[in-house]
């Protein structure tokens, strides 16, 4: 049975975190100069969540602890001068290391969260012109203190979490399930055993939602989670859009301050055994990355739009402008746009497997007014072609099951795509697909959401925006070749929408090409090809980790529906369309 929290903290509590090396003999080095200040101090410290929690766990033990509570690094030397650096420099244990970057453990990865969190605390403090920012830093440094605890103490029992949330349960379930508790509840409690910061106990879930300063680091926490996974998909973009929220600024001149954040957090980690997220920034869709590494998690860019909307200016960082190459910067792709738009959408008639999608007119839309009160939106910080016909299928893929077609005059790509990448306008697109994602999420109880698009030599698909996936999940490197016949190239006909599921697995299965079984959830998943002007312009992937049902393949025709409507609605594609697509394999 799991143990209860009051077992945990009293498991945790006596339990020391390692420091890093390096910190360790900086400090050292430091107390050895003769001319020092605190906040040299600080800035050495507080990327080091170990050696900063002896810090505070050693003024605790004081005989006459400070009156007046300890909020950051400095302000600890200032009162008690360097005996508690000395005494955490002589007793801390130090972090064993790996040297390689494919053999991080969970400690060190959980540590380069915590100094993110520190780092984009700092910065949503500065920008929003917090009386201490500093103390949002160091709140962040420390707030899932309860996990690094456990990270250390018993990494098996966060792994045995850590699987059960790539499986699509919610972390605190999955914690419930292994603990006994929450992380929250623990993170909680051992913040007041341990005597840190109040700010530090009170940044969790429900604990101290839509305060001010425990939310900005409630935003910081959650942002450094996320984008360790991928800056560049849905929940990442939304907690930047929240971001932007909070300090009252255009989304295009936060989103750059957070990327300029991050690279600037590398720097400061340089020399220390933690993985950065810096790095990923070249991964974006549009990079130069994605276009000289054909194997990147994320795609190459599609041609930019003729037709663009005016950056939004912003005091702290220009709109950026198109490159050598053609591309513009994603802070000037990603702007501050509308809320979500709201659609009555009637059931469409289909039998269990496929469902036809029509293109709606954008006057069948309603728009729904933003909320006066930004608050409901922060929730969610708190939680972390026709139709196959149903008995023989399309005829190529009956003809061809999993195999190379023979030579042809148009090679199937061409005939999908009609042989050019189609122009988006990738501020709207991402929008869209962020809500898309989120609906599907948590309307539909979707677990892995996947939206691919054509690459530009319209020869494969592959993942553009990703969802409920592990950063090194397969699924981010998925490649479906369009010049095979297989079910996604019959998907991409026409507008429709497919569910795999056991009634009619043997029959489909053949169709699938076997390196995508072997990525893809082959005991059920969703599949639905979006167009416009009679072209297609992806395919939207789902999955879960409990059994697929009617109700939510309904839900989920219904969300692509939406989707199709938008890209009507808002003209994310170019006024004029391309040519029919006409099967002409």
């Amino acid at each position: 049975m799991p143990a209860s929290l009051t077992e945990w903290v009293k498991r945790l509590e006596p339990h020391i975190l390692p420091a890093m090396p390096l910190t360790v003999q900086r400090v050292r080095e430091l107390m050895q100069q003769a001319r020092t200040t605190h906040a040299d101090y600080q800035r050495l410290v507080a990327r080091d969540p170990g050696f900063t929690l002896a810090i505070y766990r050693h003024l605790a033990n004081l005989p006459r602890p400070p009156r007046e509570p300890v909020t950051h690094l400095a302000h600890a030397v200032s009162l008690a001068g360097l005996a508690p650096l000395e005494a955490a420099a002589e007793s801390v244990p130090l972090l064993p290391t790996t040297a390689e970057a494919t053999q991080w453990s969970g400690l060190q990865r959980g540590y380069a969260r915590a100094a993110h969190a520190a780092g984009y605390a700092l910065e949503l403090g500065s920008c929003r012109g917090d009386a201490n920012p500093d103390e949002l830093m160091v709140a962040a440094l420390l707030s899932q203190c309860g996990e690094l605890a456990l990270w250390s103490r018993d990494p098996a029992r966060m792994q045995a979490i850590e699987r059960r949330t790539m499986a699509g349960e919610a972390r605190d379930l999955a914690a419930v399930a292994e603990l006994g508790t929450s992380l929250s509840s623990l993170n909680i409690a051992l913040a007041d055993a341990w005597s840190l910061p109040s700010l530090a106990g009170l940044a969790q879930p429900y604990a101290g939602a839509f305060q001010p300063r425990s939310l900005a680091v409630m935003l910081a926490t959650a942002l450094a989670r996320s984008s360790e996974r991928s800056w560049g998909d849905a929940e990442t973009l939304e907690l930047i859009e929240l971001s932007a929220e909070y300090c009252s600024q255009p989304l295009a001149g936060t989103l750059v301050q957070m990327h300029r954040r991050a690279v600037d957090i590398a720097q400061q980690l340089h020399g220390l055994p933690l993985p950065v997220t810096a790095a990923e920034l070249l991964m974006l869709p549009g990079g130069l990355a994605a276009e000289t590494a054909p194997d990147a998690a994320e795609p190459p860019a599609l041609q930019q739009p003729q037709r663009r909307r005016a950056a939004e200016p912003t005091e702290r960082a220009a709109p950026p402008r198109p490159n050598s190459t053609g591309r513009v910067a994603t802070a000037e792709l990603i702007r501050k746009q509308p809320p979500a738009a709201a659609a009555t959408v009637a059931a469409s008639r289909s039998d269990t497997e496929t469902g036809r999608i029509e293109n709606a007119p954008p006057e069948s839309v309603e728009q729904r007014p933003r909320a006066e009160q930004p608050q409901a939106k922060y929730a969610t910080v708190t939680r972390s072609a026709g139709r196959l016909p149903p008995d023989q299928g399309s005829p190529e893929v009956a003809k061809h099951p999993g195999s190379t077609p023979p030579p042809a005059k148009i090679s199937p790509h061409r005939a999908v795509t009609g042989g050019a990448p189609i122009a988006v306008d990738e501020a709207l697109l991402q929008r869209e697909i962020t809500k898309l994602f989120q609906q599907l999420r948590n309307s539909a109880g979707l677990t892995r959401v996947m939206f691919v698009m054509t690459t530009p030599d319209g020869r494969s698909l592959r993942p553009r925006f990703v969802t409920g996936a592990d950063k090194e999940a397969p699924l981010r490197r998925l490649r479906i070749d369009l010049g095979q016949r297989s079910l996604f190239t019959a998907l991409l006909a026409k507008s429709q929408c497919f569910w795999l599921h056991a009634g009619n697995r043997d029959k489909y299965q053949p169709t699938i090409p076997r390196p995508l079984q072997q990525t893809l959830d082959m005991r059920g998943f969703f599949a639905g090809s979006i167009h416009f002007g009679g072209r297609p312009v992806g395919l939207i992937y789902a999955d879960s980790s409990t059994p697929l049902d009617k109700a939510r393949f309904d839900r989920f025709k219904e969300i692509c529906k939406l989707l199709q409507q938008a890209l009507a609605r808002d003209r994310i594609l170019p006024e004029t369309a391309p040519p029919p697509y006409r099967n002409r394999a």
